[in-house]
């Protein structure tokens, strides 16, 4: 696009000084001088004449006045006469200084629009895009076609200045080396043309919905194949139950019971409608349970649990009786280690229940509640537990001691 800046300091810069001393110090022919100098320089931008104006363009834009600026112009050099030797006519050539003003030459505005002309034809674009993926062929970073501003924007750059583009004159390339590479910085080095293009989903989504693709059979995949969590499970996504999908289903499943295992092979062999649906949860026993198989500490109050270790204890006189064997006898089997701290422990809950009932507290005090049989606080509602030591409160009065 063809544009032309001027410059920030231009009221200061040294040719708006000659252009000063040039009138003669008459402050309005100076800006009527600068005024036209700036409708030429705009006129010579927007027509990429290179800051070359026809002596005509003067007269339509200074009616009247142009000998006078034109004089005031060239004594402060801002314009020259130009002879052009292949039309033999003269011409005015403006100052070019990018400090005071500055226009895109017609070299650079071409290349700008053969560049878009390149990437909008889709006969040189898209089998580029194809080729080389969304990554730039100078960095190697990924680029984005649909990102205008940042360097990492993606597009498409020439190895010969886009004249008379080719696929293989074309290549990929970010935002920030394009523009490095046109102003000359050195260090670039093509990279090979990838194995395995890497595309972004808008890249996919434009090549492959895009006419021209369309037309000469042109369809990419991403690269790396991704997972569709919107489909059901594999057997059903490969046509029918126990196909390649169940069996990777039960290969990677762990490994079954037993029983499980049979009870499995027992109904292979039944039909889709006999086979009971699979269970969730742990399934009851059927029928109603027998009480004489059901151990006592699920049926027996609790309160004849709480007094039957205490009174089993004092009826055959001594911790570990007959009581205790019944009791072992009717408990699963432990390890030796547990056996012994387990009876150990029995013995210290019957020493202490049988001090609860006796009166006084035993040396355990971190239970809850004062049932006797039970390790509590230690009390038996008739005080305090154990023996207190009284202790005379001594104090002072009137400032005395006593």
């Amino acid at each position: 696009m063809a544009w032309l800046r001027v410059g920030d300091n231009i009221n200061t810069h040294p040719l708006m000084s000659r252009l000063v001393e040039a009138c003669d110090y008459d402050h309005a022919l100076k800006n009527e001088a600068l005024g036209l100098f700036i409708a030429m320089a705009t006129s010579s931008a927007a027509h990429l004449t290179d800051y070359v104006v026809e002596p005509g363009l003067v007269g339509v834009l200074a009616p009247g006045r142009e000998k006078v600026l034109l004089d005031v112009l060239r004594k402060s050099t801002l314009v020259e006469n130009f002879k052009d030797e292949e039309e033999d006519r003269w011409l005015y050539r403006l100052t070019n200084d990018a400090d005071f003003v500055h226009m895109r030459s017609r070299a650079e505005v071409e290349i700008d629009r053969d560049r878009s002309r390149d990437r909008r034809n889709p006969e040189l674009a898209i089998p580029v895009r194809v080729r080389d993926g969304d990554v730039c062929r100078w960095c190697g970073r990924t680029v984005k076609f649909a990102d205008h501003k940042s360097r990492r924007g993606g597009t498409i750059d020439s190895l010969n200045s886009h004249r008379e583009s080719t696929v293989d004159t074309l290549v990929v390339a970010c935002r920030g080396c394009n523009s490095d590479r046109k102003d000359g910085k050195p260090g670039f080095e093509l990279r090979p043309e990838p194995i395995n293009p890497h595309y972004e989903p808008s890249t996919i989504d434009f090549i492959n919905n895009h006419e021209w693709s369309i037309a000469n059979g042109i369809h990419i995949h991403p690269a790396q194949p991704e997972l569709d969590l919107t489909k059901p499970a594999a057997a059903r996504a490969e046509g029918a139950p126990g196909g390649q999908g169940a069996a990777r289903e039960t290969a990677a499943a762990p490994a079954a019971p037993a029983a499980h295992s049979a009870t499995g092979a027992a109904r292979a062999g039944a039909t889709p409608d006999e086979v009971p649906a699979p269970q969730t949860s742990t399934q009851q026993p059927a029928g109603p349970r027998d009480p004489d198989e059901e151990p006592e500490w699920m049926t027996a109050p609790i309160e004849t649990l709480r007094n039957k270790r205490p009174a089993a204890a004092r009826a055959e006189g001594a911790p570990g009786g007959q009581g205790a064997a019944r009791e072992t006898a009717a408990a699963p089997a432990a390890p030796a280690a547990h056996s012994a701290t387990g009876a150990a422990r029995d013995d210290q809950t019957a020493a202490r229940s049988d001090a609860n009932q006796n009166g006084y507290s035993s040396d355990f005090t971190g239970g809850q509640g004062d049932d006797p049989g039970l390790s509590g606080s230690g009390r038996v509602g008739s005080g305090r537990a154990g023996k207190a030591r009284k202790r005379r409160r001594r104090g002072r009065r009137g400032g005395k001691d006593k």
